[in-house]
């Protein structure tokens, strides 16, 4: 049970989450009787006046205005939304990328305080030199330089003390909100709000574990240690907590500055080609990719090395997948409609109850806007984005970490054009498709899927008296049951039942003229134009019976 002073700080938090999305003119979202009852503390909620800057501006830009006065946790669910495209519409996208995890760094003492609680010893005992200045604060942690006595100059990454705190009390009040939210406005869907928390609390929790984010280094570092073109830093594990990360210094420059600058002394074409190789590898060969590869943390070392930092947020996927999506790349790049479906269908994208014919018909339709085209001139990223607004616009649920794999595929195209306009993303991806395809069909791929699948038949056979033998033990004692269950059998029992009423109607109706008949033919005292009565009565009784039949079947309109 939650304590009164968590209670109503949640309450204070909660007030003011709802009060920023009002000042930025998105009430609406909140206005709902269930809403207000549970932020109405003290008979009155002030929100406060709206923001007449802000009021000009999209809606997105005012969703991510928003979402940055917020803080830690809304900023980084601004980030976790804008990958995914298969959820929200391009436009949002755009506007969540430009998400500035910007804030004023707090006093250094603080930050070595948590040091040394952390590691439990001073930071003069640590560090040889330690910058008071941060290099870098974001709402999670700050960054700075230091020398180990050992002599390296490193990053020392430290969160925020008590952001944790902050993070699952806001974690708590989402889940508040989205319950209210789901129960009377948004009904059912493929994917719900409170799916999305779900997802994201993990995600933002594994980011704030920095022992994992350097287990996360140590993987990238192992999969690209032959390389010259790509440098992942050195991080050093005694240093290292949930709370603390401490890396090699990277003194390379931003690639966004080299973006930007019209004279740089780097190769941009090298650079670009470098840095989509990467991003193919990590996808295509390693299974494992940084979720995250935003300008911010690309570096450019001499010789055009590209060195990557920030391994909070990755992606993984399985061998199989992976074959499954080389064959999806393959499939588009020679615009071959069918085989593209048969990739999501086989990655589970596009699912039984989907309309796999609309979604054929309306893929069919935008490969053919690309057909023709000069390789050079196709960009894959439109192809993807394309595809992803279908499965949006169908209601299609994909995996998350899918969502993050295109999102990084199309980033790593966009970083790149922008480096070298002229930059060709088709001639990358298909010497790792064609070499994943080569390595499907090899004699070696077909011998261990061979192997494979004869151990699971092994198995299955070695357990098949077992499963006979519980069979026939369940059938003698009479315990065998099986859990069938029907769906949408509702209409079928309206009908039955409607038609077994019509027939009970009609017995009787005939019964009455069968009846009213035999009275006719009697001498049965009273008398109506020298009939007896009750026959006649037999008679109109059956006829108003009949015509009130006749027209709830014509009604009904089975005639």
């Amino acid at each position: 049970m939650p304590k009164i002073k968590d209670t109503y700080k949640n309450l204070k938090r909660s007030r003011k989450i709802v009060g920023v999305f009002v000042k930025h003119g998105m009430g609406y979202f909140f206005d709902l009787p269930q809403v207000e009852k549970y932020l109405n503390f003290s008979g009155k909620v002030l929100f406060g006046k709206k923001d007449l800057k802000t009021a000009k501006l999209t809606l997105p830009a005012r969703l991510r205005v928003a979402l940055e006065e917020l803080g830690p946790t809304f900023i980084k669910l601004g980030q976790v939304v804008s990958t995914r495209p298969d959820l929200v519409d391009p436009e949002l996208i755009e506007e969540l990328s430009k998400l500035q995890d910007k804030v004023n760094p707090i006093s250094t003492e603080i930050i070595k305080k948590q040091i040394e609680k952390e590691l439990g010893k001073s930071v003069d005992d640590l560090f040889a030199y330690f910058a008071e200045k941060p290099i870098a604060a974001a709402s999670l942690s700050q960054v700075h330089k230091a020398k180990l006595k050992t002599g390296e100059i490193v990053a020392v990454k430290v969160q925020r003390p008590g952001v944790t705190q902050t993070v699952e009390n806001d974690i708590s009040i989402l889940y508040e909100l989205v319950d209210l939210l789901e129960k009377n406005r948004l009904g059912k869907s493929s994917y719900s709000p409170k799916e999305f928390v779900d997802e994201f609390s993990q995600t933002i929790r594994e980011e704030m574990d920095f022992s994992l984010e350097a287990k996360n280094a140590e993987k990238f570092a192992k999969n690209f240690s032959g390389s010259t073109t790509i440098k992942i830093p050195k991080f050093y594990e005694q240093f290292t907590t949930k709370k603390i990360i401490v890396t090699e210094f990277i003194n390379g420059v931003k690639i966004n500055k080299i973006i930007k600058s019209e004279n740089s002394a780097f190769n941009k074409h090298v650079i670009a080609s470098s840095g989509v190789d990467m991003a193919l590898q990590q996808i295509f060969i390693d299974g494992f990719f940084h979720g995250d590869l935003h300008p911010g943390n690309i570096f450019i070392l001499e010789d055009n090395v590209i060195a990557l930092v920030d391994f909070g947020m990755v992606g993984r996927i399985d061998r199989e997948t992976m074959n499954d999506l080389a064959d999806i790349f393959f499939s588009l790049t020679k615009f071959k409609v069918d085989n593209i479906i048969k990739g999501l269908e086989k990655l589970d994208i596009i699912t039984a109850d989907a309309d796999s014919k609309k979604i054929k018909r309306e893929i069919n339709m935008l490969i053919t806007r690309y057909y023709g085209l000069d390789l050079k001139d196709l960009e894959v990223r439109n192809i993807l984005a394309d595809i992803l607004e279908v499965i949006r616009k169908n209601n299609i649920r994909i995996p998350s970490d899918f969502a993050l794999l295109f999102k990084t595929l199309m980033t790593a195209e966009g970083t790149a054009r922008e480096l070298y306009p002229e930059f060709n993303m088709v001639e990358h991806v298909e010497p790792f498709v064609r070499e994943l395809v080569r390595k499907k069909y090899s004699p070696q791929e077909i011998i261990r899927e061979g192997a494979g699948l004869a151990e699971d038949f092994w198995n299955t056979l070695r357990k098949f008296p077992d499963n006979l033998d519980w069979l026939f033990k369940s059938l003698k004692q009479g315990s065998l049951y099986i859990g069938l269950e029907h769906r949408g059998l509702e209409k079928i029992d309206t009908t039955i039942d409607r038609a077994s009423n019509r027939i009970a109607f009609s017995m009787i109706i005939s019964s009455l003229i069968i009846g009213s008949s035999f009275i006719m033919s009697t001498n049965i005292r009273p008398f109506f134009f020298g009939y007896p009565i009750l026959g006649v009565v037999g008679f109109l009784f059956a006829a108003i019976l009949g015509l009130w039949l006749v027209i709830s079947i014509i009604r009904g309109g089975r005639l």
